[in-house]
């Protein structure tokens, strides 16, 4: 997949500081990417809509795949670790609050949580912190 980067989106990543990346999904057993977004860097604070899609019951169509990429560990080698956070304000009934944590460059696949009530629209975002 080429990466496209450019210098306005570029966001250069220093110890101790958290900035919300791109997310993508994968869809089961397809191998391709969902979406149209690029992999490339967010703002910092920005909020991406994710729209993948979701099941009568708002599962996630397939696991969500989390990349950290390459060139993140080469801007911010001291990282030692990677949390995504998701939070669903529909409640603790369909799926709450969590996040899950991995080392970094690793790829996170979440097979959940379940998001009813905002099909379509759940929020996610990323916070690479530094050592």
């Amino acid at each position: 997949m080429e990466l496209k980067m450019g210098k306005a989106n570029t966001i250069e990543l220093t110890n101790n500081t958290s900035f919300t990346l791109v997310l993508h999904t994968i869809y089961a057993n397809t191998g391709n990417w969902s979406g149209d977004y690029p992999p490339a860097y967010l703002r910092p604070n920005d909020t991406l809509i994710f729209t993948s899609t979701l099941d009568g019951k708002g599962d996630l169509n397939g696991s969500a795949r989390f990349d950290i990429l390459d060139t993140a560990v080469k801007r911010c080698p001291d990282a030692t670790y990677v949390q995504l956070n998701w939070d669903n304000p529909v409640g603790a009934d369909n799926g709450g609050s969590s996040s899950v944590v991995g080392a970094t460059a690793q790829f996170f696949n979440v097979n959940g949580p379940t998001i009813s009530g905002d099909y379509g629209h759940p929020t996610f975002s990323w916070s690479v912190n530094g050592a």
